[in-house]
């Protein structure tokens, strides 16, 4: 185990120092046990993959009070089940059906170290995975419940070795197989789920891009929540798919100081070194920042941008504490009275995602999910890039901060939106929004599998 390297903080840091040591590493698996026990909590059953069980010989039907039928739905058991048939509905007609089983599953008995919902799916055979997609992209009518129930039941890398398999079977493209099999967002989100995590991410940034006007949210999302390690494969993929660099297509459609410091994060020359905790620099960093923004009259956007981009997340997280020893407000209250637009939100996003990732990506689920409509494509876009990440850790953070987790949350989206149904009647709604009654209506039939589970 390493080390961790301690400077000794200067005389004018007062009680930064007090209490720092190795009382934070146990305060540190404190939360972490507790954050691991609302997770549990959480826990929400694998409804779709209980369809799919073909119960083994000591069961009549598959039942949540039997193990062997919970780990037959976990995947764990595969000799007696087919992970290809069952009785599922005939029809996704939502993103939101795919995109439920991205939070649903995944084995929650974990060590604190795995806060990923999508795991490497046991006795893995791809070509038996690529002849069974075969059979259902060519079936009268698609069948779409073999192409979700197998996608979103294996790794990122398992899935990449379902597509080469394809290929060598059919001599096609299994994305392109794809495209011409399916529509809407049921297309979209197979097509990202065969996508690396890089090649997703870039495509997300070139379509951010892409055409009159910029998505800045989508922009700022992926370059501000991203490592080093991340966005060096991101620029790489970028260039393999687009032959033109991430950088000058963002110098080409962003301008001022808000291009600035999205080039500056896209580069990744973030200090990634946690070992140094630099009392001494965190209390010059905090006093800049201050000195740079509320202090003086206009800001010193190149300061921030130094500072928040080439400083380590731990060492930012201390800084912004210390800030608050300086300035009357705290960082974010500071942007906002020092800067605006699309600069303001870009920083306002890379500061949550300093100050904690996982709750950043809480809010934008709920975000997305509040007032009228589904923002499908943000919903989208966090399901499957945080999947084999640390979606685990984003539910927790969302039940800590909302009070329901995501699924009970969307039932009571589901209460204003089917009792608005109520009132004025299907036809008086327009497309986008028939299909977001339709999506809570979707996910709200999940919880409620959910809560008759908890409650037997």
């Amino acid at each position: 185990m390493s080390q961790t390297q301690w400077i000794a903080p200067a005389s004018r840091l007062g009680g930064v120092g007090v209490g720092a040591g190795p009382g934070l590493a146990s305060s540190r698996r404190r939360r972490l046990k507790a954050a691991s026990v609302d997770v549990a909590a959480t826990k929400a059953p694998p409804r779709l993959l209980l369809a799919l069980v073909q119960p083994d010989s000591g069961c009549v039907a598959p039942t949540p009070a039997c193990r062997q039928c919970r780990l037959h739905a976990q995947g764990l058991l595969c000799d007696h089940a087919s992970p290809y048939v069952g009785s599922f509905p005939a029809k996704m007609s939502t993103v939101h059906d795919i995109l439920s089983k991205l939070t649903l599953e995944g084995d929650h008995a974990l060590p604190p170290s795995a806060y990923a919902t999508i795991k490497a799916y046991p006795n893995f055979d791809a070509d038996r995975d690529a002849a069974a997609l075969e059979t259902a992209i060519k079936t009268k009518g698609v069948d779409e419940v073999t192409i979700v129930n197998i996608l979103t039941n294996r790794s990122n890398e398992q899935r990449q070795d379902i597509a080469f398999a394809y290929q060598r079977r059919t001599k096609k493209e299994l994305p392109a197989a794809l495209k011409s099999a399916l529509s809407g967002h049921l297309e979209n989100v197979m097509l990202g789920l065969l996508k690396t995590p890089a090649q997703y991410d870039a495509s997300e940034l070139k379509a951010s891009m892409k055409g009159l006007g910029t998505d800045e949210d989508s922009l700022i999302e992926i370059i501000c929540s991203r490592n080093n390690q991340e966005l060096a494969l991101i620029n790489k993929a970028y260039k393999e798919m687009y032959k033109t660099e991430l950088e000058k297509d963002i110098i080409s459609d962003t301008s001022g100081d808000f291009r600035k410091l999205m080039v500056a994060l896209a580069k990744g020359r973030r200090n990634e070194d946690a070992s140094v905790v630099d009392y001494e620099l965190i209390d010059q960093d905090a006093r800049d920042l201050y000195d740079a923004g509320v202090k003086r009259k206009g800001t010193d956007v190149p300061k921030w941008i130094n500072i928040m981009t080439e400083r380590s997340i731990p060492h930012l997280q201390k800084v912004f504490e210390r800030y608050k020893s300086y300035s009357p407000y705290d960082m974010l209250e500071s942007i906002k009275k020092e800067v605006k637009g699309d600069l303001e939100n870009a920083f306002l996003n890379l500061v949550q995602c300093i100050q904690n990732k996982q709750l950043y990506f809480a809010d934008r689920l709920y975000d997305s999910m509040k007032g009228k409509g589904t923002k499908d494509k943000i919903l989208t876009r966090i399901m499957v890039s945080r999947a084999e990440v640390d979606m685990l850790k984003i539910k927790s953070e969302f039940k800590r901060k909302y009070g329901k987790s995501l699924y009970y949350f969307i039932q009571g989206v589901r209460v204003v939106v089917v009792g608005r149904q109520d009132c004025m009647g299907r036809g008086h709604f327009n497309e986008e929004e028939e299909e977001g009654v339709q999506a809570v209506e979707n996910l709200w039939r999940l919880e409620k599998v959910q809560e008759e589970l908890d409650c037997g």
